[in-house]
């Protein structure tokens, strides 16, 4: 959505995407979605039921999602809170994921609890 947004919005006689600013927002917000994906992918790769991937994959997802939806939100603007632009629910249902089937703050003690013994 932000990059449609950037794409189709014209800022004078230039659109969004023309800004470096912009460009530099979109590719943070690429390079983190790719991250985490690589994070799920390697954790199933490699799978042994660990409660430490898991975990990860969660904590670090959800707040990978918070933080690309945040910077969608700054490129949208006033739209962003328009409910034809999905952008808010996409935020609530986010936000959402931080807290049910364990919080995120649990979820990173999880990941000490199950590698304890590796790092002592």
């Amino acid at each position: 959505m932000a990059l449609a947004h950037a794409c189709q919005t014209w800022l004078g006689r230039r659109r969004l995407i023309d800004f470096q600013d912009v460009q530099l927002t979109l590719a943070q917000m690429i390079s983190e979605t790719c991250a985490a994906r690589a994070l799920v992918w390697q954790g199933a790769r490699t799978w042994t039921p660990r409660q430490a991937t898991s975990s990860m994959c969660k904590f670090h997802g959800t707040d990978t999602a918070i933080s690309v939806i945040h910077q969608a939100m700054d490129l949208l603007g006033e739209r962003a809170t328009h409910h034809t632009a999905r952008l808010e629910k996409i935020y609530r249902d986010a936000r959402l994921t931080q807290i049910f089937e364990g919080t995120n703050q649990i979820n990173r003690l999880s990941v000490i609890e199950d590698l304890q013994e590796q790092l002592l």
